[in-house]
């Protein structure tokens, strides 16, 4: 009977450490510049208002004035694959779910640990529509948004964009931008900025998310592992 309890307490032991490491996988922003949400449309499918705080990322310099351009640096940090949605506790599945565009433009989510680069989604796509990707490694989620074209204006000018992209991983193109809402340690909302002339981050946003492992797995896993231990200990003498 002791054996029998024994045994039990081990499984259950060895249950919570599995638990615990399928659930070691968590998300963070690190960097940014603060920014309240101000003309922002996608607060029914992300849940955030205008006045909630994101962290923002655009590139290194951007145009502040046409003629003559000027380049000049906001204070806005951008993505280097030190800043950014950062992974730590690797292996992790992350969920990509889509959650809207308010954009004109045909705006599209990358995932770019694969080669060439695995389309997301795009502004056709259905809400709620999901990717899960194990990603092997900590560090910077290797994903971005790419706006497809589109124009941008400045003053009374207007003039049509190449695909311009904020890479979370390696950059962010000068007139597009990058911003994230942390909802806990393992989600965070991703938005994009298109550059079509505001900065209201609506212009495509996705879910980010820590897919743990199933309770019925880490179960079966668990005796396993305890049913082998205690075997090698009978097999020993031990037992």
């Amino acid at each position: 009977m002791i054996g029998k309890l024994l045994k039990g307490a081990a499984i259950a032991a060895v249950t919570f450490a599995l638990a615990s490491v399928a659930n070691a996988g968590s998300l963070t922003v690190v960097g940014g510049a603060d920014h309240s949400l101000s003309g922002f449309d996608l607060s029914g499918t992300t849940g955030l208002n205008n006045g909630d705080g994101v962290k923002l990322f655009d590139g290194d310099n951007d145009l502040v004035w046409l003629f003559p351009p000027i380049f000049a640096d906001d204070g806005v940090p951008d993505t280097d694959g030190l800043n950014g949605l950062q992974l730590s506790g690797a292996p992790s599945t992350l969920r990509f779910t889509y959650l809207g565009s308010e954009a004109g433009d045909l705006n599209r989510a990358f995932y770019s640990g694969t080669s060439p680069a695995t389309l997301l989604f795009d502004t056709s796509s259905g809400i709620g529509t999901f990717t899960d990707i194990l990603i092997g490694t900590d560090g910077a989620v290797p994903f971005y948004f790419e706006n497809e074209g589109g124009y941008s204006c400045a003053i009374i000018f207007c003039w049509e964009n190449d695909d311009e992209q904020a890479n979370n991983e390696d950059g962010i193109d000068w007139h597009v931008s990058l911003a994230f809402y942390q909802e806990s340690a393992t989600s965070v909302i991703a938005l994009f900025g298109d550059g079509s002339g505001d900065l209201d981050m609506d212009d495509m946003a996705m879910r980010i998310s820590v897919v743990p492992l199933p309770p019925a797995l880490l179960m079966f896993g668990a005796a396993l592992i305890g049913l082998g231990w205690f075997r090698r200990r009978k097999m020993s003498g031990t037992a």
